[in-house]
């Protein structure tokens, strides 16, 4: 009877070691999958080494940068800022952050002679910050830290400064706001290369679209331009899959008007889209439709895209409301025509 018994539980004791081998086997697999489905979704391997080919340099604290990066990166590293920007004051009316290269010390300092030159926004607390990433220059460093010392208005990101890392750079602006210029009524996202009109601001913009929540900008229509494949502003093959046209509205981003309301759920937004490195279609296009709608200014000539526009305005400034208007060519991408 009791060998009996003994068999029973020995074949018991068999049958518990075999069911946690398969369960613990299972769940291995399955984890294995997850992990795999959320490198996929969620992560990118940036090669750094080849993006910094062209100056055959690399960057410093290299074993950070060259580490496994979010695609949607919430933590980008700030290498300068200013924390005291916005907050000695209780309200501010505008911040311009202008996207700009760290060679690009010529475009800086015209904009900042213009900001305080500028006497029809007296009235008006106005902020600016340049947003820029790292080169691995020491003449170039040594002229950001001199400006930064200067005029506090740099933001730097700790980040490689290059065409295809525009997107870190846009999220890395509407971040520091939502962190910093909370206070802050409208947000101004623009080029270091555009002209802008402080007095047609506040006079044509700020004061009729002052209660609205909708990001105010030149836009790109829905379904007339194409994703293209192949050239500067090529899109990889496994984003936008399916589609021959861009199927949201967005900002020509030379000059772009954020509601300083809507920043932190714009910034909440960045994190939860798929990334796209064309910047403009990212933040304005994607993360901009879950938070707000789109409202474009073209119509009441606020902003002058063609040269022959420009001149125009320039022999006529009485027929014009000019705002925004960039110095050098827009960007010619392929529009279907209708």
């Amino acid at each position: 009877m009791r060998l009996a018994w003994n068999s029973i539980f020995a074949s018991f004791l068999c049958v518990q070691i075999c069911v946690s081998f398969f369960i613990f086997v299972a769940l291995e697999y399955r984890a294995g999958q997850n992990k795999i489905i959320f490198d996929e979704m969620y992560h990118v391997s940036i090669d750094w080494n080849k993006e910094l080919n062209a100056n055959h340099t690399k960057m410093p604290n290299e074993r950070e940068i060259m580490r496994t990066r979010h695609i949607n990166d919430a933590f980008i590293g700030i290498v300068r800022e200013n924390l005291l920007l916005c907050r000695a004051v209780s309200r501010v009316d505008v911040v311009f952050i202008i996207h700009s290269s760290p060679e690009h010390h010529d475009r800086r300092e015209i904009l900042r002679g213009i900001f305080k030159k500028e006497k029809a926004f007296q009235n008006y607390t106005v902020r600016h910050v340049f947003l820029i990433g790292q080169r691995n220059d020491m003449k170039i460093k040594e002229i950001i830290t001199q400006e930064f010392n200067q005029h506090g208005d740099i933001v730097q990101g700790r980040f490689v400064d290059s065409y295809k890392n525009l997107t870190y750079k846009a999220v890395m602006g509407v971040k520091w706001i939502s962190q910093n210029c909370r206070n802050v009524k409208y947000v101004i996202k623009m080029d270091d290369d555009v002209y802008v009109s402080f007095r047609m601001f506040f006079t044509y913009i700020y004061q009729q679209y002052r209660h609205d929540t909708r990001v105010l900008c030149w836009s790109w229509k829905r379904s007339t331009v194409l994703v293209n494949r192949k050239g500067k502003w090529s899109v990889d093959k496994d984003d936008l899959k399916h589609y021959n046209l861009f199927p949201l509205d967005y900002c020509s981003g030379f000059a772009v008007i954020i509601p300083g309301a809507i920043i932190p759920a714009l910034y909440k937004a960045t994190r939860l889209v798929p990334f796209l490195w064309i910047d403009d279609y990212f933040l304005t296009g994607m993360a901009r439709a879950l938070v707000t709608k789109l409202c474009d200014l073209s119509p009441y000539h606020h902003y002058i895209i063609f040269p022959q526009d420009r001149v125009t305005c320039i022999k006529n400034p009485k027929l014009c409301k000019t705002v925004f208007s960039p110095n050098t060519k827009i960007r010619r991408l392929p529009i279907v025509k209708t």
